[in-house]
C-alpha cells in the first residue's frame, strides 16, 4: 500500500482541524511547528484514505492553506 508524506502549512487557527482531519484519515504526525503566523504538520498517510484531501485543505483553510505531497514509502495493508 503507497503511503504519501505531505507537508500542510496554514495559519494558526486552522492548526487543530487540519490536524484532527489528517489524524481521522490515519495519518501519522511526523512533526508540527506554530507560531503566531503559520503552522505547519508533517505527515505520513495512506494514499487511499488520501484522495480529496487538497479540497479538504481548502475547505478547512478558506482557501488560504497550503499542501505539499509525495510518495514516502510502501506498507503491507
Amino acid at each position: 500500500e503507497p503511503y504519501m508524506g505531505l507537508r500542510v502549512m496554514a495559519g494558526p487557527l486552522h492548526f487543530d482541524a487540519l490536524k484532527n482531519d489528517l489524524l481521522l484519515r490515519g495519518a501519522t504526525i511526523m512533526d508540527e511547528e506554530q507560531n503566531k503566523h503559520f503552522s505547519v504538520l508533517r505527515a505520513t498517510a495512506p494514499l487511499k484514505k488520501l484522495f480529496g484531501y487538497h479540497g479538504k485543505v481548502a475547505q478547512l483553510t478558506g482557501g488560504r492553506g497550503h499542501l505539499v505531497m509525495w510518495l514516502s514509502h510502501y506498507a503491507a495493508s
